[in-house]
């Protein structure tokens, strides 16, 4: 039984295993030998082995680290204004935690359709109209970490308000 759909899932049949395995397997196979095929057309292959070097060390962490921050110690609730949070991030967080503006996480729940190249301006309308709260936002990714392995916040001299 499935909670998230409320629907029974079936067992696979040995038949569909291989179907399946391409379906899920094949675009990552595809795009990992675009990435090195292009690699190799400039002369560079061996860049290819970051690549793999990152994916099996510090990706897991920054995902994890990442996920803690957009939906760890918030309320249980439909409300993207309370089950989610804004983390600011600094050049480095953006590099590694959160490329793409996803640091700007309950801005992307509240309206999904904003590009994420305009969250930072979705971002400055919610807060002039006072959206956001000391749950619901954070100085840094190292704030959030501090809230939840049970740390009090540290004082950030706005009062709990972005």
């Amino acid at each position: 039984y499935s909670a998230s759909t409320g629907s029974q899932r079936l067992r696979p049949q040995l038949a569909d295993i291989p179907r399946n395995a391409i379906r899920h397997v094949g675009p990552v196979i595809v795009t990992n030998g675009a990435i090195f095929g292009v690699l190799a057309m400039l002369g560079h292959p061996w860049l290819y082995l970051l690549w793999i070097a990152s994916y099996l060390t510090t990706f897991s962490l920054f995902l994890r680290v990442r996920s803690i921050a957009e939906h760890a110690c918030t309320e249980r609730s439909n409300d993207p204004l309370r089950h989610t949070r804004t983390t600011l991030a600094g050049l480095i967080a953006r590099l590694t935690v959160a490329p793409h503006h996803v640091n700007y996480h309950l801005e992307h729940h509240v309206l999904m359709n904003v590009p994420h190249y305009r969250l930072r301006e979705l971002h400055n309308v919610l807060r002039e109209r006072g959206a956001f709260n000391a749950s619901n936002f954070a100085i840094g990714y190292f704030d959030v970490l501090r809230s939840a392995v049970g740390h009090p916040r540290v004082a950030n001299g706005l009062d709990g308000a972005p």
